[in-house]
């Protein structure tokens, strides 16, 4: 897992909290120790632009789809990242959105999705 800042100005104070949307939505949730065994917090400090920060291994179920949801906060602001994933033919595929709300309106700041990654029968991405 990496992370790569691909903003013009420097990043103070990051953090970053992955969700696991499939246990997220398979656990009770009645305290806030609950929420906390769907998500992975990682305090990063200061990123400069174009730095890249390796964060370690990930490890991806034995199943055939992922989803995440990770916040990226800093000083200056939050931003979302949409990460879903698929195997396709026995390989993970992935789709990814990084948005930021602004006066309202969601503003999609990056977006990639690989070419074999499926899509509804509109040809979108069910994020």
């Amino acid at each position: 897992m990496m992370l790569i800042h691909q903003g013009e100005n420097s990043l103070y104070d990051v953090s970053i909290r992955i969700v696991d949307l499939e246990k997220f939505e398979s656990i009770e949730l009645k305290t806030l120790s609950d929420v906390r065994e769907a998500e992975t917090v990682i305090n990063i400090g200061n990123l400069v632009p174009n730095m890249a920060q390796v964060l370690g291994g990930w490890q991806l179920p034995d199943t055939d789809m992922k989803r995440y949801n990770i916040f990226i906060a800093a000083r200056n602001g939050i931003v979302t990242q949409l990460m879903r994933l698929k195997r396709v033919n026995g390989r993970w595929v992935g789709a990814t959105r990084v948005e930021k709300e602004s006066t309202g309106k969601l503003e999609v700041l990056y977006e990639k999705v690989e070419s074999q990654f499926p899509r509804d029968k509109n040809g979108n991405i069910q994020w």
